[in-house]
Order: structure tokens, then C-alpha cells, then sequence
């Protein structure tokens, strides 16, 4: 291999979850491509690099809030190591239905072993002032703990506050019980 050849030691298969319109496919956008873009993105991938110089290949894809999608919808969690569960915060009805949809179905046709993060998306309207929240911090907080979930707020907005940041402490969370260092003590 050449000395600026690098291979892919990983790869982390991400899928997003949640209502129609909570955004998922502008969180994706503006992961992969770091721009805002609410057209339809149902897959991406890119690359994350580990504190061990390690490269590893993200591919996220999005789970469609649509009821038409759901048939097809299991076989997308098939080798999925993350799960993020997206809510907007100004919509009640979408953190409910994680809660009585989206996380059983997760259950249901996930690994056991996946691992969860909530996400309140689309932040900017409340941190703005543009809409009244209706699913408080402490209790998206409160829910994270009682379903051993991490929990995150972001928006994919210009600022695109803690979009990258999510993705790349995810993966390097994963890729951490995924690699074992080795010790010179036996």
C-alpha cells in the first residue's frame, strides 16, 4: 500500500428515525454535504477519523416518517450499529410517537446491541424565538437516562449546531468498544 494510500478499518452504519417533516434528511444534508437541503436524501456516507488515525466510513440512512415506507422499513436496521431518534422540540406529537412507535419498532428489528441517541432537531426555532417548545429539555433528558440513550440538541441551519460533533462522538464511542488497544503486560 502506499504511504498516502489509507484503507477503511470500519464501517458504522447509522439509521435515522422519526416522524415526516422532524428533519432527518436536512440533518444528513448537512452532515455529508454540509449544506441545508430539505429535498428527499434517503442514504449518505462519508468518512470520520478516530483518534487512532483509524478511518472509519459512515453510512446513514433515513428511515422515512412515511407509513408507505414502513414495510421496507426492517430491513434497514439490519447491521445498524446507531440509531438516532429524532423529535422536533416544538412538536409534542413527534417526541410521543418515539416513544409508541419508533423506539419499539427499533426493538423489534434491531440488534440488541444498537446503540440509541435521541435528538431534538431543528433547535434554531426555539433558541430563536420563532416557536414555543413543547418537549422541555429535562424531560427529552429524563427519557434519554430511563432508555440508557445519549441525548442531543441540533440544528442543520447555517450554524448546524452539533451536527458534526453528534456524528463524530457516536462513531468514535462505537469504534471505542469496537477496539480493543493491546497492552505490552499480556
Amino acid at each position: 500500500m502506499a504511504a498516502n494510500e489509507q484503507h477503511d478499518e470500519y464501517m458504522l452504519k447509522f439509521v435515522l428515525v422519526g416522524d415526516s417533516g422532524v428533519g432527518k434528511t436536512s440533518l444528513i444534508s448537512r452532515f455529508i454535504r454540509n449544506e441545508f437541503n430539505a429535498e428527499r436524501v434517503d442514504f449518505g456516507s462519508t468518512f470520520a477519523q478516530m483518534k487512532d488515525n483509524r478511518r472509519i466510513k459512515l453510512q446513514v440512512w433515513d428511515i422515512s416518517g412515511k407509513e408507505r415506507y414502513q414495510g421496507i422499513a426492517p430491513t434497514y436496521y439490519r447491521g445498524a450499529q446507531c440509531a438516532f431518534l429524532l423529535f422536533d422540540p416544538t412538536s409534542l406529537s413527534s417526541f410521543v410517537n418515539l416513544q409508541v412507535h419508533w423506539l419499539e419498532e427499533i426493538r423489534r428489528y434491531a440488534s440488541q446491541h444498537i446503540k440509541l441517541v435521541l435528538i431534538a432537531n431543528k433547535a434554531d426555532l426555539v433558541k430563536e424565538g420563532q416557536q414555543q417548545r413543547e418537549v422541555s429539555i429535562q424531560a427529552a433528558e429524563k427519557y434519554a437516562s430511563d432508555h440508557d440513550m445519549l441525548f442531543f440538541e441540533t440544528s442543520a441551519l447555517e450554524d448546524s449546531t452539533h451536527v458534526a460533533h453528534v456524528f463524530q462522538s457516536v462513531a468514535a464511542d462505537i469504534h471505542d468498544t469496537l477496539v480493543t488497544p493491546c497492552t505490552n503486560d499480556g
